[in-house]
């Protein structure tokens, strides 16, 4: 009888299991055709840091990069370093520890050396200048800096680096040394900063020196740059403020990327040929916010890696990175068509347990419809339905459904229907 009871339901439940595949089939569908929609304006990501880290050092040798330092919890400043190999996408765990632990330090590269300035190792500034030579695989302490600080930057000029601003306690500082490695001699430059920065980003862009955003009584928007013969001069403003971002050059270009400002901790990158037009745009977000990460380029790619993920000394510690393809991931959005540059950004917090938000950008305005969908495909929520103008917006995903209901906890997804076409991110709810 059971036999015979069991070939009854059978047609039942295969009709059941075939809905629910469907259904998820079509959640599927949904996110793989939201991320692909977005084309080569994607960050790639890569192997991970074998331990979260933010506040680090990073520089580049060769086709490696090295990270250098930094923290994973807020009392536990670090002295490894690690090599990540952007050939083989692997990570190398028996470089040489430097001599003192830092967070907040910068690195440059001079003469085929690694060379890190400053910092703080606990509630202590860093005064030794250390070198890393590859050959032999050990770090020397090769000086210290005339003026400990940490959140400074370091830039290359001709035969000496440049150590540029930083803080030590409250005093924010616009002074500029210059450590020259042939004759380990520092000197100061007879100029300073028009302001004085902290946790800045500097570059050296087709021979002029740079210096863009920062903090300075909150973040900073503008950049300056140094004339020879005249000192610091202000050089114009980025798309918005931020503090705590990394940065890259490549040519006449520079790429700010993610950071924090009033609004919290960014995924955003920004981006400019200061030597041309010298006009800002937004570059493709990456999935993860992030501040207080390290940006480092090798050839045409542009390398995220780790940082705070929280805002205001919250949120946890990233191990993420991501790679950027400069020559196809910067079709400018400055220039846009809906169909191929209408964005949604990952949602922030994620997980949540309370309200996420995301942000969407329309190059023109457009007839739009953003909801959330559970992992069955099914619509629970409908954040917007309507037109939309052009420009950035922020929605809100509180976790309830249309009718107010707390929703169960587990996956969703988030989508933005514009112009025919759609976005999708992927957002965790944890009550």
């Amino acid at each position: 009888m059971q036999i015979l009871h069991w070939i009854s339901v059978l047609p039942e439940y295969c009709r059941q299991a075939g809905a629910l595949w469907r259904r998820i089939w079509l959640a599927w569908f949904i996110l793989i055709g939201g991320v692909s929609a977005q084309g080569p304006q994607q960050w790639q990501f890569k192997a991970p840091l074998p331990a979260p880290r933010q506040g680090m050092a990073a520089a580049a040798l060769e086709n490696k990069i090295y990270v250098m330092g930094g923290s994973q919890f807020e009392h536990s400043t670090l002295n490894i370093v690690q090599a990540y190999d952007t050939e083989q996408d692997t990570w190398q765990t028996d470089i040489a520890p430097l001599n003192e632990a830092r967070i907040n330090a910068a690195a440059a590269v001079f003469d085929g050396k690694i060379y890190i300035f400053g910092g703080r190792d606990h509630n202590q500034l860093v005064h030794q200048v250390e070198a890393y030579d590859p050959l032999n695989n050990q770090w020397s302490v090769v000086g210290q800096l005339p003026t400990p600080r940490e959140g400074l930057a370091a830039v290359v000029v001709d035969t000496a680096i440049w150590v540029i601003g930083g803080a030590a306690f409250q005093t924010n500082y616009n002074i500029v040394e210059q450590y020259n490695p042939s004759t380990n001699n520092w000197s100061t430059l007879p100029h300073t900063l028009t302001v004085p920065r902290v946790a800045a980003v500097a570059a050296h862009i087709n021979g002029e020196v740079y210096v863009f955003g920062g903090f300075y009584f909150g973040p900073l928007n503008s950049y300056e740059k140094y004339v020879f013969d005249l000192g610091w001069v202000g050089a114009g403003n980025m798309l918005y403020p931020c503090g705590s971002a990394a940065g890259a050059a490549a040519g006449g270009e520079i790429w700010i990327v993610g950071g924090e400002n009033q609004l919290g901790t960014l995924d955003e990158v920004q981006h400019a040929d200061i030597t041309g037009a010298g006009n800002w745009s937004n570059g493709p977000a990456m999935h993860v916010r992030r501040k207080n990460l390290a940006a480092v380029r090798v050839g045409n790619r542009l390398f995220a890696i780790g940082g705070r993920t929280g805002q205001h000394g919250g949120g946890g510690v990233s191990a993420a990175v991501e790679a950027l393809d400069l020559l196809t991931g910067l079709g400018g959005l400055s220039e846009p068509a809906l169909n191929d540059n209408f964005y949604l950004s990952p949602n922030y917090p994620n997980p949540f347990n309370g309200s996420t938000y995301v942000e969407t950008y329309l190059p023109k305005a457009a007839e739009v419809e953003i909801g959330v969908l559970d992992l069955l495909g099914r619509l629970t929520r409908r954040l917007y339905r309507g037109r939309l103008p052009s420009g950035w917006q922020r929605f809100e995903f509180d976790g309830r459904d249309d009718f107010g209901r707390v929703l169960p906890s587990g996956q969703y997804f988030i989508y933005l229907h514009a112009g025919g076409k759609k976005r999708v991110v992927k957002a965790t709810f944890s009550k």
